[in-house]
């Protein structure tokens, strides 16, 4: 056997993880967006269900040899259930959460603008790939929202991170669809 030729990625579980991040985000712009949803919905639904979501999904994708899924979903899993851990446990009684916050979304830009850049190199759809430039735009808007405690950056955000749901919903059945057809 010859092994230098690379076995095409599996993808069948990249629907997963889409669906997840893309609920997770439309519940978080709903509640930036000021749709005034209950903190118990915007955590679990809007950061655990995306966190565990993508968490699964990237381990899935490292098992069946996909390693840029892996990090990208493991990575984009872990900060979504962070966000969670955080805003469940730590938010009411820090002294100030919005430079924590601030903090948390300038790191969590960085790292998923780093994996932005690297999907375009990745042999993955294009859509996939603006959606994770949506996804660190979500987070840059995020950043400055508490970074200079500006409520119209939050609702920015808010809107990003609703049109990027809707285009992680997009991508996961575009993916879903072409895994029934194989």
């Amino acid at each position: 056997m010859n092994s230098n030729i690379k076995s095409t990625p599996d993808l069948r579980m990249i629907p997963l993880g889409l669906f997840s991040i893309g609920v997770g985000l439309f519940i978080v712009g709903g509640e930036f967006y000021g749709a005034g949803l209950s903190v118990g919905a915007y955590i679990a639904f809007g950061l655990f269900t995306a966190g565990l979501g993508a968490l699964i999904t990237g381990f899935w994708a490292f098992r069946a040899d996909n390693v840029f899924g892996g990090v990208a979903q493991s990575v984009i899993g872990l900060l979504f259930a962070s966000f969670a851990m955080y805003d469940w446990l730590f938010f009411p009684s820090a002294k100030d959460p919005y430079v924590d916050l601030a903090w948390a979304a300038a790191a969590a830009a960085i790292v998923v603008g780093i994996i932005s850049f690297a999907s375009f190199k990745a042999k993955i759809p294009r859509l996939a790939s603006v959606t994770l430039v949506m996804l660190c735009l979500f987070l840059v808007f995020l950043w400055a929202a508490n970074a200079f405690h500006a409520p119209t950056m939050l609702q920015v955000s808010g809107v990003i991170a609703i049109l990027t749901a809707i285009m992680a919903w997009i991508g996961g059945l575009i993916r879903l669809l072409a895994s029934l057809g194989s």
